[in-house]
């Protein structure tokens, strides 16, 4: 004899929990997740940028100066130099033209560079130190440049 057990009918396969668009939506926030990871390792661990070269700087102080803007002034100067350069006018250094030739370095602690400009009636000297990554005017001297007398001497009479 066979004893027939009653049987249950087969449940079928349960639904999965979670719907196609919940599962795209993880994913997503995922690969955000990871590439704003990345992009912050990348921002701390990349070298800092390159500092504006010398030249250039002593160029952008003489055109501040000529344009009158004293906010770039004094973002390109560092204390006696900010003073110094707040205190001439755009006529003083018209004619002034700063070149490679004319930037010597300068034996200090610190990088330092020397540039000087000359027009007929004045010279620009330009005094630049490197300092917190960055070149910075720290001494501006302008004056006469030097001149050749206009008049002839006379020589006193011999008796």
């Amino acid at each position: 004899m066979t004893d027939t057990e009653p049987t249950t009918p087969a449940e079928p396969a349960a639904p999965s929990k979670r719907s196609p668009g919940v599962v795209a939506a993880i994913v997503i926030v995922v690969v955000i997740a990871l590439v704003g990871g990345a992009f912050v390792v990348y921002k701390l661990t990349k070298s800092k940028d390159t500092p504006t070269p010398y030249l250039k700087v002593a160029k952008n102080t003489v055109t501040a100066v000529k344009a009158g803007d004293k906010g770039q002034l004094r973002s390109l100067s560092t204390g006696q130099g900010t003073t110094q350069l707040l205190a001439l006018t755009p006529n003083d250094v018209n004619g002034f033209t700063i070149t490679a030739a004319s930037c010597k370095p300068f034996p200090q602690k610190v990088p330092t560079r020397v540039c000087t400009a000359s027009r007929p009636g004045g010279q620009l000297q330009l005094r630049l130190v490197f300092t917190d990554n960055a070149w910075k005017v720290d001494l501006a001297n302008f004056g006469p440049a030097a001149t050749t007398p206009t008049s002839t001497g006379t020589t006193p009479p011999s008796s």
